[in-house]
């Protein structure tokens, strides 16, 4: 007789013990109220077991991490010309892809139709993560929204607290109510709650936050910037809080469309190395770059996706252009050799199809071409030449030069040293720039490289030193978001119409868009519908149209596709003029340039070698970053420029109005001109309080300079501004202030900009500048618990004596109600919060005491 298998005898054995778990059940005339207990605790465990508990007579599943799908096709997203005609996906476990293909191939799009979950073929098991968007503003901070983005974590940490709560009330329970059904329900919270502690442990949860909060240090946020609220952070820092999610979950297929597009030098250069040799081998991701470099260090296989195909190539970047190159020789000589057949046998039957003799013989080449595989022509790669116009001679070939140069948003430092230089973005910077240089500019974000670039333009002056322009030298600049400057309505022969003055003529303006290769076709059309590429080659011609010796371009190769990287740099390298780049590609920046500066640590350092320039970066380290709110360079507004073409509207019969618009015009010379003193006089407050900081002058010297100023109630943007300053220089351990002054003796200077600014009947505004004190407590906590500003059990309350009772700045309303609204929702509150609202009602007691001691005295007086 054959032995048993394992499985049948676990049957067996499981049939014998519910036979007797049967025996074991007590009688209903058992007490109520363990019963109660078991039935209401089941139902509780049901949802806790589903997460542990694996049935023995399941079938063990193999579970695949690759992904393949067969004659997959794929059309644009509004509909139209297939993007992906019968290709076959294939992304083994394991490797990373680089996606690569030209703009408008349908690169992003693919990776949208692998993330939407519409596919079959992708086990639902898979977690596939599309990093594409930036993050959602909250009041969570950084490092709380990137460990919360791990659910499985944040689920089994709930699981943990309800289990222990229900142990809790177990173990509380009285033994006369004990029952051999409530024993073995404890027994059951044991076993789950040790399931539980062995799966935190096996995902490592107790380093989970070591781990976040190193992600986003390589991604260059600073200990201040991961204890703020994603909801300060701008769209640029958002994205990176994404990506630092991702990458801190480690999905099964990690998508990236262009992850280097919103970093900066030093955090590019991190997930280079953090995705090549720290994340997990077992892990498939596949990027949409155009960085060259990026591609080359991280990639094991190419995806060409070319011609509605997706080709694939083992080896990187660089190996592809090699594989391909050599197939492409070989596929032309193949092609060349049939083509000669093909036309041979094709004379041979068109001469002798009609010939007896020959006929069959005829017959049977005609049948051998039809049975012939034909090798496909290869096509020439779309090639992009365009060039930079040659700069007039100059008398002397200095471009700039920066002396002992030091400039800094709040103007001179005082102090000596370190202490002075503190204050400063970059300090004692002494460059000289001649004709003909091509220097590469590379730092993290907020080293001062955009700082660098307006001094050397002088549209910043130096607080100290010198930064020397000659006046004969022109400047092309290309700014990051220079294409949104761009007005989409009109054809590139009307923007550059408009740009330069109906003088120019027709000729001229093709003439310089031919530079650039843009021919009549895409001159004719409106620039909402060109590609990335083909807007930047538009802003490229304009850019250059004054033929300037010194170009300045950010971030160039952000819209752009290789193939036109490759013709940016080939017409830099050959412009004669001087070149300057700022720019996180690698590969760009080493083709084009011959020196190379490195931004960071308030100073400027050159370097004739890359490799030694992108070394010494890693080391470089930005001024820490302050919350949006209290940037001191303010966003500009987007400006419609298409208020500036009102002569090219056409009218609702389609004829262009510019004879009706000449007449408007006409009238309104006539007319009188009315002038409101309001408005043309309208201060502003943001620009004064900025310019007061700069020269370093007192809130009550910046007040002076707000006179005429008027207010409104709800207009959060000079409460911000102001509250921030106050409040950061308020906590700030390094002042002389910090030391020297108390809470009442720093507030007093700031009494009547305060009320003036924000006045008792403005009550929104008001309650914004408590939220403010708030955020600023809570972030200085974080920072430093021993702050003395912040580490004793009232620190808060005393902030509130100042503000409230001594300079009436808040009023003591606003701080009750404010105090209420946020106990309602304590549960959203963290523990420094909570412990702040406790300050704020402590404060409300002692100041109704207060009041009522003084009602007494002047009743008995």
């Amino acid at each position: 007789m054959p032995k048993k298998g394992a499985k049948a005898k676990l049957k067996q054995k499981q049939k014998k013990q519910n036979k007797q778990s049967t025996k074991d059940i007590p009688s209903k005339s058992q007490n109520g109220s363990s019963k109660n207990l078991h039935s209401a605790a089941e139902a509780e465990l049901d949802a806790i077991s589903a997460l542990v508990t694996v049935n023995p007579d399941d079938h063990i599943k193999e579970f695949v991490r690759d992904v393949t799908l067969h004659n997959f096709s794929l059309a644009p997203i509004g509909g139209g010309a297939p993007l992906i005609r019968n290709a076959n996906i294939k992304l083994t476990s394991g490797h990373r892809y680089g996606l690569i293909g030209y703009n408008g191939a349908g690169k992003t799009t693919l990776l949208k139709a692998l993330a939407s979950g519409q596919y079959k073929e992708i086990p639902k098991y898979l977690r596939v993560l599309h990093v594409h968007q930036e993050q959602m503003g909250t009041e969570k901070t950084v490092l709380q929204t990137v460990l919360a983005a791990d659910q499985e974590r944040e689920m089994l940490l709930q699981k943990q607290t309800q289990l222990t709560q229900a142990m809790n009330k177990f173990n509380e329970m009285p033994e006369s109510e004990h029952t051999a059904e409530t024993d073995a329900l404890g027994i059951k919270y044991v076993q789950q709650l040790n399931e539980v502690h062995d799966r935190l442990k096996f995902i490592e949860s107790d380093t989970a936050e070591a781990r976040a909060s190193s992600v986003l240090q390589g991604l260059q946020f600073s200990n201040r910037m991961k204890n703020m609220p994603t909801s300060d952070l701008s769209g640029g820092w958002r994205m990176r809080v994404s990506l630092a999610c991702a990458l801190f979950v480690a999905p099964d297929i990690l998508l990236l469309d262009e992850p280097t597009n919103h970093l900066d030098f030093p955090a590019v250069i991190w997930l280079t190395e953090y995705l090549a040799y720290e994340y997990p081998d077992d892990k498939t991701i596949l990027i949409v770059s155009h960085d060259r470099r990026f591609l080359n260090d991280v990639c094991t296989d190419i995806i060409h996706l070319e011609n509605c195909r997706m080709i694939y190539y083992k080896g990187n970047y660089e190996a592809f252009l090699k594989i391909r190159s050599e197939q492409r020789i070989h596929q032309r000589k193949q092609y060349e050799r049939q083509q000669k057949m093909i036309s041979h046998n094709e004379e041979f039957i068109a001469r002798f199809k009609a010939n007896k003799k020959w006929s069959t013989q005829a017959q049977s080449r005609q049948k051998l071409l039809t049975r012939v595989s034909r090798i496909e022509k290869v096509l020439g790669d779309l090639e992009f030449r365009f060039n930079f116009p040659q700069p007039n001679p100059i008398k002397n070939d200095l471009i700039c030069d920066l002396s002992e140069m030091s400039f800094g948003y709040y103007g001179e430092g005082t102090g000596t040293g370190k202490k002075a230089a503190s204050t400063y973005i970059l300090h004692q910077v002494a460059l000289r720039v001649k004709m003909g240089e091509k220097i590469g500019i590379l730092g993290a974000n907020g080293a001062g490289k955009s700082t660098l670039v307006k001094l050397i333009m002088q549209e910043l002056k130096p607080v100290l030193g010198t930064s020397y322009l000659p006046n004969g030298v022109e400047v092309g600049y290309f700014a990051q978001h220079h294409l949104e400057a761009l007005d989409y309505n009109l054809t590139p022969i009307e923007c550059l119409k408009k740009e330069f003055g109906s003088g120019v003529t027709q000729q001229q303006i093709y003439a310089q868009l031919g530079r650039f290769n843009i021919g009549d076709t895409y001159a004719r059309r409106r620039i909402g519908t060109l590609s990335g590429g083909q807007k930047s080659r538009v802003a490229f011609a304009i850019l250059t149209w004054y033929a300037p010796h010194l170009i300045i371009m950010d971030e160039p190769t952000n819209h752009l596709d290789m193939p036109t990287i490759d013709a940016l740099a080939i017409a830099l390298s050959d412009f004669e003029g001087t070149v300057m780049i700022v720019s996180h590609d690698q590969h760009f920046v080493e083709t084009v340039c011959d020196e190379f500066w490195c931004v960071g640590n308030r100073g400027v350092k050159m370097f004739d070698d890359f490799q030694q320039c992108r070394e010494f970066s890693k080391k470089c380290r930005a001024p820490d970053v302050l919350p949006r709110e209290f940037a001191t360079v303010s966003v500009k507004k987007k400006v419609d420029v298409s208020k500036n073409y009102q002569w090219a509207d056409a009218t609702k019969d389609g004829a262009v109005t510019i004879d009706e618009d000449e007449k408007q015009k006409e009238k309104k010379k006539k007319a009188p001109v009315v002038v409101n003193k309001a408005e043309v006089f309208k201060i502003d407050a943001e620009r004064a309080i900025d310019k007061g900081l700069q020269k370093g002058l007192t809130p009550n010297q910046t007040l002076r300079h707000l006179k005429g100023y008027n207010p409104e109630d709800g207009n959060v943007m000079i409460v911000t501004k102001l509250g921030f300053i106050m409040f950061h220089d308020y906590f700030d351990d390094k002042s002389t202030k910090y030391v020297e002054l108390d809470h009442f003796e720093f507030f007093e200077p700031w009494q009547n900009i305060i009320q003036y600014c924000i006045p008792s009947e403005h009550t929104r505004n008001q309650r914004e500048l408590l939220n403010i004190a708030l955020k600023c407590f809570v972030i200085a906590k974080k920072d430093n618990a021993n702050n003395k500003r912040c580490n004793t059990t009232y620190s808060f309350g005393l902030m509130l004596e100042a503000l409230v009772r001594r300079f009436q700045m808040i009023e003591a309303e606003i701080v009750k109600k404010y105090a209420q609204e946020h106990e309602q929702n304590d549960d959203a509150l963290n523990e420094i919060e909570k412990d702040v609202i406790r300050q704020m009602n402590t404060f409300l007691v002692m100041a109704e005491d207060e009041d009522d001691d003084d009602d007494d005295n002047s009743d008995s007086d």
